[in-house]
This record gives structure tokens, sequence and C-alpha cells, in this order.
């Protein structure tokens, strides 16, 4: 038997190619002196072989179990199906479908170990007996299979295996053959991965004749009832993972024919469902002439971007268009490549945060800490490994019950910029008040010592607001002595209106900007503090101590004049000039604290905003839809495929 020879790259001219086995044996109906080309096959020794039952039926044969005496071993022994074992066309390709398996020797393809005729006088021919799942079959376990298998064969697994099979492919088309029937029933996963190309029986030897009949396809009846099943007599191939080319044409037959169904098989590997659908075959054959860009790129299937351009190169309408077998398996290995890298980095992520536990890590500052630390690796490992997120939504939701030293350092340190701003602003605004001195003198004075002092306490408490200011780290002694001094300078005010009029505002404004500029914790002490200096004029008056300020009458309330006449305009004057100002400082000082609160409730939201955005949306991942089985080697529990409408 002759060796098959190595020809020029997929899909370059073949010139010539020596013959697959000597042409007497391979002849029509008859080989040399028109005898049957399965005569001289040695017939099979009685008892060598138990037959245990059936593995499989395709389109022309059936793969039977059998037990080999001779050996001692199982293996899988392939007949032509009944009632075709008599057609001398059917017998040929049988034979040529032994000789071609029997010598293409790779890891993925099936050793022939003898081919014989029977005592019927049938041929047949034996083969190594391997356990596993057709990829059909595998495809309808993972739709409704458990965690474990798709675990198993996620899409990793998947994608490893169709690039053995792109080599094993490769391999052939080195040797000039055609299989021309590649489809998932005819991929097989062995139970310790191993990856099989079944069912030569279409295959063809490139230079040589094809001896099996070759109808073309035109308006026959019989296209429009057909199954997509392996044609024969019909159609060369399965319609569905049919090139384009042997559509319109059988006898276009190279290696970009079977690089086309490679790229249907890997569509229909990692989405579930077929490349082309239709119930009939003509429907088929029909959506392979228009081609199937459109259905790759649907959003309905999103494909990786590299294997969704691996797909569409290898499906190409032109063969010249489409990779080789090598290039597609490279391309899905630099897809693997980035892919196992991210492998790596998925469980270096789960490792990071398995050491995580949210309870622990609410407890000390320093376990929180390492907890957002290793958290915080785990997601630049994998931005979005769904675990780490949601322990750390929950650790930032939950915050600490105790202050971290970093964060009281923080405020600290804001604390000391805001005392500073309040103590710039209270320079201005007592050393301002000054201006209030030549409208109460217009009043009409009788005393000037109030006044004096009056000058002395505002003067004093914007210069002293002044230096704080001033200091690197100003502290609450230090915005209390500015307080107290404040608080004197708006109590003052009493011995010109009395305690009822201008003093309780003056003291209002100072004591609620230093109980907002200052910590909550010194707020009791500042209103206390304010509700004294508010207090103690109106006890005085109270007390008899002082003169009082008002009297009330039949005709109404009337002030008193102390250290002032109260002539009309001034005292208008002053009056309205303390309600505006006091509205001014207030409002004024109040601005920037606003703008504080607001700035902060913002970032608070705009926080809760991007936390909710970190929550990973939940999806499906993986092979969703599969089809199920049809002829197999040795394949374990077979079943029939449902086509996908």
């Amino acid at each position: 038997m002759t060796e098959l020879r190595e020809t020029p790259p997929t899909g370059a001219t073949v010139e010539s190619a020596e013959t697959l086995v000597p042409e007497s044996t391979m002849g029509g109906e008859g080989g040399a002196g028109g005898a049957p080309a399965d005569l001289h096959l040695p017939e099979v020794t009685p008892r060598r072989y138990d037959d245990e039952g059936s593995l499989g039926m395709g389109g022309m044969g059936e793969v039977r179990l059998c037990l080999d005496h001779t050996i001692g071993r199982q293996v899988a022994m392939k007949v032509a199906r009944a009632g075709l074992d008599h057609r001398p066309d059917v017998r040929t390709r049988f034979l040529l479908e032994a000789r071609v398996q029997g010598q293409l020797e790779h890891p993925a393809i099936l050793p022939v170990y003898d081919l014989g005729r029977g005592t019927d006088g049938a041929p047949y021919f034996t083969m190594r007996r391997v356990r596993g799942r057709t990829l059909e079959q595998l495809l309808t376990a993972l739709e409704s299979g458990t965690d474990d298998l798709r675990e198993r064969f996620n899409e990793r697994r998947l994608l490893s295996d169709f690039s053995q099979l792109c080599l094993a492919l490769d391999f052939v088309h080195a040797r000039g053959v055609v299989h021309r029937d590649l489809k998932p029933a005819n991929i097989m996963f062995g139970e310790y991965g191993e990856v099989y190309l079944l069912d030569w029986g279409l295959a063809k030897v490139l230079g040589e004749p094809d001896d099996a009949p070759r109808e073309g396809v035109g308006k026959s009846t019989r296209l429009a009832d057909s199954g997509p099943d392996t044609h024969c007599d019909v159609i060369l191939g399965t319609p569905g993972y049919l090139a384009p080319e042997l559509v319109r044409a059988h006898d276009q037959v190279d290696g970009p024919a079977d690089v086309y169904s490679l790229g249907a098989v890997l569509f229909e590997m990692l989405t579930g469902e077929p490349l082309h659908k239709g119930k009939r075959t003509i429907d088929l054959l029909n959506s392979t002439a228009r081609g199937a860009e459109r259905r790759i790129q649907s959003p309905n299937f999103p494909l990786p971007p590299e294997v969704q351009e691996l797909v569409l190169q290898a499906t190409a309408q032109e063969p010249e268009d489409r990779p080789t077998a090598r290039a597609l398996h490279e391309g899905i290995e630099r897809y693997l490549d980035g892919h196992r890298d991210s492998e790596r980095r998925r469980h270096l992520a789960d490792a990071l945060t398995a050491e995580v536990s949210v309870a622990a890590a609410t407890e000390t500052e320093e376990a929180r800490r390492d907890a957002l630390a290793k958290l915080g690796r785990a997601l630049a490992l994998d931005p979005t490994h769904g675990p780490a997120i949601e322990r750390l939504v929950e650790l930032l939701t939950d915050p600490p019950a105790t202050l971290p030293d970093e964060v009281r350092e923080e405020l600290a340190e804001q604390e000391t910029r805001q005392t500073r701003h309040a103590g710039r602003l209270g320079a201005g605004v007592f050393l301002g008040l000054n201006l209030f001195v030549p409208l109460a003198i217009w009043t009409g004075v009788r005393d000037w010592v109030p006044f004096a002092v009056f000058a002395a306490l505002t003067t004093t408490t914007g210069v002293v607001s002044w230096l704080v200011s001033r200091l690197e780290h100003p502290g609450t002694i230090q915005a209390l002595s500015v307080y107290v001094f404040a608080l004197a300078t708006a109590t003052s005010t009493s011995v010109l209106f009395g305690p009822y009029l201008v003093a309780p505002i003056f003291i209002l404004v100072v004591t609620l900007l230093f109980s907002l500029n200052h910590p909550p914790q010194y707020r009791v002490l500042f209103v206390t503090l304010g509700a004294l200096a508010a207090i103690v004029p109106m006890g005085l008056e109270w007390a008899g101590v002082v003169g009082p300020s008002v009297e009330f009458g039949a005709d109404g309330m009337r002030f008193l004049p102390r250290i002032s006449e109260f002539r009309p305009i001034p005292t208008l004057a002053i009056l309205a000039t303390a309600s505006v100002g006091a509205i001014l400082i207030a409002g004024g000082a109040m601005g920037p604290i606003r703008r504080e609160l607001d700035r902060a409730q913002a970032r608070l939201h705009v926080q809760a905003w991007q936390l909710r955005q970190v929550v990973p949306t939940s999806g499906a991942d993986g092979v969703k839809d599969g089809v199920g089985g049809a002829e197999g080697t040795g394949a374990d529990d077979p079943s029939p495929r449902e086509a996908r409408q």
C-alpha cells in the first residue's frame, strides 16, 4: 500500500498526487478483470469477533461493539448499513474510508486494526473502541446538565479541544485528504481529554477521482424532503455544515471546505445554536448560499470579539478568504493565552477574597485596612470578580464604629482650616462693628464710658480673632476665647437699647456661627454660654442692679434712654443697620457652610451611585443551548439529534 503524499498548504493548487491505494482494488464496480473491489479482502476467521451490540448508526454505515478473541480486547467494527452493502459504489467508498483512516496516523484519528470480509461477503473494518461523547451529545447534555458538567466543559476546555481538532485537520490536509463531513456528530471528546475526528466515509484524496456518485444539486424534490443528515446519493456532506462552494459545485473540494465546517462547528459549540437553521435541506442550503455574517454578529450570540472574528473568517463565502486549519488553531491559541492569564488572575483573586471575612474586618481598624487592601488587590487582578465586589460593597456601606486614626487626623486638619477661616471672618465682622460707634454717638451721648467699652470690646475681639486665624493649629481654647469676647461684645449692646432688642440678635448670630464652625461636642457649651449672655443683662434689670430699659403703659411699650437720648433719625438708622447687618453677617457666614454641606452631600450621592455601578449584573455565561447526537464510534449514551428551528 502506498503512503499518502505531502501536499502544498491548504488552498494551493494540487498538480499531481499519488493514488491512495492500488487502482486495481478501487475501480468502480470491479477491479482488474471486472472483479468486485473488495473481492481480494481476507475473509474473517470464524468466531474471531463476538458482536456485543450497536454503538451508532450513520448515513452509510453502522458501528458495532465487538470482542476480538485473537487479541482479547473490545473493538469498534464498522460495516455498511443493511440494504446498502450490496451496492458497488457504497462498497468502494467503504474501502476508501478504511484505507484513508488507516493511513492517517494521528492521535485524533482512530487507528484501523483490521480490514476484511465477513462470512456474508460484506466488507468490514475494526478500529479502537473509545469511550466519550460526541460534541453533539455534549451540547445536548450541557443544555440541561449539572453545574459540574458545565465546569468540566467550560469555554476554555471546549476551545482547547477545538484547537487540537484544528491541528488534526491541518495534518489531514497536509496529507492531501479532505474530510468533507465535519459536524458535531463526527467529533468526539474522550474521558481523559482525548479529541477524535470520526467518520471518514466521505473523505476525498485530492487529485484522485471521487468514485461515489455526485448527483448535482438542482430542483430535485428529494432535497425538499430530506433532513439535515449526511447525504451520499444527493449531496456529499451534511447541509448546514457544507461549504458554499460545495453547494454550488461538488467537484470544488479542497481544504477550505473543511475550514468552513470548522467555523460552523465553532459557532455552534459556543452558542449552542447551529449556524444555519431550517426544517428542510433546501432551507439549510439556501442559508449557506446567503451567508451567515449577520447571524454570527447578532447580539443574541455574544461571542468574544476575537472568537467572533475567527468564525467570520472561517465561514467566508469565498474559499480563498478563509484561513487554514493551522491558522485557525493559532488564532484560538492566541485567545486562550489571554484566557489562561485571566484564569490565573481569577484564581489569585479567589484566594485573596477567600481570606477576607467581613465580620472580622469590622472589628478593628487594622483588620479593616488589611481586608480593604486584599479586596483592592483582588479587583486589580480581576475587575469583574463578583465575590470581591460584593464584600467590598459590604465593607464600604458598613462604616466602622470608631473613626480610624487617619480619618481623625483628616478631620482635625479640616477643623483647623474651618477655625482659621472663621477667625478671618470674625476679625472683619467685629472690627467692622466699630462703624456703629459714630451712629451711637449721633443718637445723643449721655455717658461716654459704655461707648468706649463697646469700641474696646469690638476691637479686641477682632484682633484676637485675627491672631487665632494666624495660628498653625488653633485649638478649642483659642476658639473659645474668641467666642467669649464675641459674646461680651454682643452683650454690651444691651446698655444702649436694653437686653431685649439688639443684643439677642447679635448673641444669636455669634452662637450660631461658632456652633456651625466647631466640632459638635462643643455645641452645648456654645449654646449655654450664649443663653447666659442673653439672660444676665435681663437678670440685672430684674434685680434692680441696673435701671430698666423699657416701660409699659396704656399707650404701649416705650424704650427708656440710658446712655443716649435716642434722637429719632440716628436711632432708627442704628436699629435698621443692626438688623440688616445681622442678616448680612449670618447669611454671608452661612453661605460657605451651606456650600460645603452641599458638596459633601453630592459626594456621598456620587459615591453611592458609583457603588451601585460596581455591583455586577447577573448574566448567563458559557454554552446555553445544544443539540444531540448521531453516529459515533464507541460513543456512550447516544441520543437522537433534534434540529433547532
